[in-house]
This record gives C-alpha cells, sequence and structure tokens, in this order.
C-alpha cells in the first residue's frame, strides 16, 4: 500500500492538482491586493473631489474674474468718450464686489491681505476714470483752440495784407503829395509785413507741432519755441504799433503762447494725464499679479501705447498760398487719432 501511495503521489495528475491550488491561492492573494490598492485609491480620490476640485474651481472662476476685470481696465484706457468712461468705470465696480465673494472661506490673514488688493484696484480704477476725463476734456479743448489758433492767424495774415497794400500804394507814388522819404518808409514797412507774416505763420507751426506732441519733453521744447517766437513777433509789431486792428489781432495769437495758460499747456495735461492713467493701470496690474499667483494679465498699459498715439493737430492736411509773402501758410482739417 505504500508503495501505491508513492506511486500515486509522484504521478503526474498530483504535480499538475498541485500546481493549480498554488495558482488558486496566488489568484486569490492577488485579488486581495488589488482590493486594498483599490480602497486606498478611492479613499483618496474621494478626498481628492471633496478637498482639491473645488479649490481648483474657485481658481479658476477667480482667474476668469480677474481677467474680465483687465479687458475692461484696457477698454478704459482707450474709451473715447465721457459716457463710455461712466460705464466701464460701473461695469469694474460691479466685477469688483463680485470678485469680494472669493474671500469667503479664506484664513483671517489671507482675507485682509485680499480686501487690501481690491482697495487698491479700487482707488486705481476711480484715478484712471478720473484722470481719462481730464484728458478728454483737454484733448477736446485743444483740438477746438488749435481750430481757432488758425482762424486767428488767418485774420492776422488779412490785417497785414491790408497793410501791404496800402503801403504799395504809398511807394508807388499814386497817394499825391507823398515825398521820397515817405515812399522809402512805405517800403520798409511792407518788408516789415511780410517778414512779420511769415513768424506768425512759423509761430502756428510750431504751437500745432507742440499740441501733437506725445510727452512733455516735445510740449516744453514746443512752447520754449514759441516763446522765442513771439518776443521776435512783438519786435517786429512795434513798426505798426499805431494800427489797432493788427495789433488786436496778433495779441489774440501771441495769448496761446502764455505758459500757464495757452495752447499748449492744455497739451502738457493731456500728456501728463496720459501718464498717470498709466500710473494707476500699473498699479491695478500688480494687484491683479498677486491674485493670480504671478501669471500677469496683460492690460492696455502693457501694450500701451501701444496703440498709435493719439494725434491731434496736424500743419500739413491743407495748405493756402499767402500772396504777399509767397509762402504756404498751414491750415489744418480736424483729424482725430
Amino acid at each position: 500500500m505504500l508503495a501505491s501511495l508513492r506511486r500515486m503521489a509522484g504521478s503526474v495528475g498530483v504535480k499538475v492538482g498541485g500546481i493549480i491550488v498554488l495558482l488558486a491561492a496566488l489568484t486569490i492573494f492577488a485579488v486581495a491586493t488589488s482590493l486594498s490598492v483599490f480602497g486606498d485609491f478611492s479613499r483618496n480620490l474621494d478626498r481628492f473631489e471633496t478637498r482639491e476640485v473645488p479649490a481648483l474651481r474657485q481658481s479658476s472662476k477667480m482667474t476668469e474674474a480677474v481677467s474680465e476685470i483687465a479687458k475692461n481696465l484696457s477698454s478704459l484706457l482707450i474709451a473715447g468718450t465721457a459716457q463710455d468712461i461712466d460705464q466701464l468705470t460701473a461695469g469694474l465696480q460691479d466685477q469688483l464686489l463680485q470678485l469680494d465673494g472669493f474671500a469667503e472661506g479664506l484664513p483671517e490673514a489671507q482675507r485682509a491681505e485680499f480686501s487690501a488688493q481690491d482697495d487698491r484696484i479700487t482707488r486705481a480704477i476711480a484715478d484712471i476714470s478720473k484722470t481719462r476725463r481730464d484728458e478728454l476734456r483737454d484733448d477736446e479743448a485743444t483740438l477746438e483752440r488749435s481750430d481757432g489758433l488758425v482762424e486767428k492767424v488767418a485774420v492776422a495774415q488779412g490785417e497785414l495784407q491790408r497793410i501791404w497794400g496800402e503801403q504799395l500804394a504809398i511807394a508807388r507814388g499814386t497817394v499825391p503829395g507823398t515825398s521820397a522819404l515817405a515812399r522809402s518808409i512805405a517800403l520798409e514797412k511792407m518788408s516789415e509785413a511780410v517778414q512779420l507774416e511769415r513768424r506768425a505763420t512759423t509761430l502756428l507751426s510750431v504751437i500745432l507741432t507742440g499740441a501733437s506732441a506725445d510727452d512733455p519733453a516735445g510740449v516744453d521744447d514746443a512752447q520754449r519755441n514759441a516763446e522765442t517766437m513771439a518776443a521776435n513777433i512783438r519786435a517786429t509789431a512795434a513798426t505798426f504799433s499805431d494800427d489797432e486792428r493788427l495789433s488786436e489781432a496778433l495779441d489774440a495769437i501771441l495769448a496761446e503762447t502764455d505758459p500757464a495758460a495757452g495752447l499748449l499747456s492744455l497739451r502738457r495735461n493731456v500728456v501728463l494725464a496720459r501718464a498717470a492713467a498709466d500710473e494707476a493701470s500699473g498699479t491695478a496690474a500688480d494687484s491683479k499679479v498677486s491674485r493670480t499667483g504671478g501669471a500677469r494679465v496683460r492690460t492696455a498699459s502693457s501694450r500701451r501705447r501701444r496703440m498709435t498715439p493719439r494725434a491731434i493737430p496736424g500743419t500739413t492736411p491743407r495748405t493756402c498760398f499767402s500772396p504777399m509773402s509767397g509762402t504756404a501758410a498751414p491750415k489744418r482739417s480736424r483729424r482725430w487719432g
């Protein structure tokens, strides 16, 4: 019997059966291990869904809100009317109120920092709105006074042409009783009238060039040149001090060279207002960077300008020929940048 048992143990069937039992045991172990690992994964997945996903969703919504604010801020920087500025400012204020809602649930320290950033952006937007309104007001005033200056120079040219014609008649001796000395003086006055007209035309060109400058240095340079030209005009105009009509026309022109209240002072205000708006925009952009973890959202000030600078008056769109001096006096069509 013992020999029979030995033969059975050594048979192929028993060995195969043993292998099958071993495989079954390994399968059971693998299944148990898989269930354990899956349980850990499921618990981690549940924790990710309950803790991490809401935070990611809130971060995504916050980034979208900040991007929308940046978009409207860019529009505010290039708005062309006061009505557009008012609408964009009101929209930005509403968006900031919505952004405040993201502070709920944050730790006290982070909530305080969040509120401080909101205050900075709110003040920056208020500064941008004010400076943009000031810019538009002074920009429009610059355009209107540029047109007015062109008209004033035309009036002065008319008066000088009148004087030149009167002196021409004397120089030709067509006026009865004209002496040789009077004819000589008339020739000198004719020359002075031509020179005065050319200086008035040059002054107009200098002022209009400065009125289209896009930086304070350009405006200041034009102001210095205008004051020099004004002094030369006053010196030449002394020859015709007894002509009230000409004096009145020249005074109207020279008033625009006043550094405190002249036309170029308005243009300087426009340039400074744009710089102030850019600075306020940079403040708001820096605050948005801290909100979005360092990812800067581009605004109009970071591209600025980004746009072609707004040209106010030009000096060469149209010209009219002055028969007295033989020069082309600048005339300007209203242009908007």
